[in-house]
Parts: structure tokens; sequence; C-alpha cells
């Protein structure tokens, strides 16, 4: 148990050095660009949604795995299936 509450240390600081990172430049960019700050408000959100649908959907991966790895995979197959589409429909603004 210890490892894993090492790696689940090691995730929350990665993850909150990778949200102020993306804080400070999108601030960073809202200060040089003050005409799209509405724009650049919205892509924070989109990507603050996005990690949290993406963590949703591994907590709910890891709650139903159970069985055989075919069964574990019928579970959660889908879900990254339906995770990869929104990944695709939410970030077609930046392409």
């Amino acid at each position: 148990m210890q490892g894993s509450n090492a790696q689940e240390d090691k995730n929350k600081q990665a993850l909150a050095d990778l949200n102020g990172k993306l804080a400070e430049g999108l601030k960073a960019s809202g200060h040089a660009h003050p005409e799209s700050q509405d724009l650049i408000v919205s892509a924070y959100k989109t990507s603050s949604d996005l990690s949290a649908q993406t963590w949703n959907a591994a907590r709910e991966i890891d709650a139903e795995a159970t069985g055989s790895v075919e069964t574990q995979w019928d579970k959660a197959g889908p879900k990254y299936d339906t995770l990869m589409q929104d990944l695709q429909n939410n970030w077609k603004i930046f392409a």
C-alpha cells in the first residue's frame, strides 16, 4: 500500500504542477492579448473539464475492472472510446 500512496502523492504533485504551469501560461496570454481573454478562459475551462473527465473515466474503469482480462477490456474499452471521442470533439477549436 505504501507504493500506491507514494504514487498517488507523485500524481497529485504532477497534476498540481501541470495545472499551475497551464494557468500561468494562460494568464500571460490573457495579459498579452486582452481581446482574447474570453477564448483563453474557455480553453482553460475545456482543459479543466477534460482533465476531470479523464480522471473520472479512469476511476470508473478501476471500479469496474474485475474478472478476466477480456471482461475488463469489454467494460473499459467503450469508456476509452468515449473519452477519445470527447477529446477529439473538445479540442477541434485548437486545430
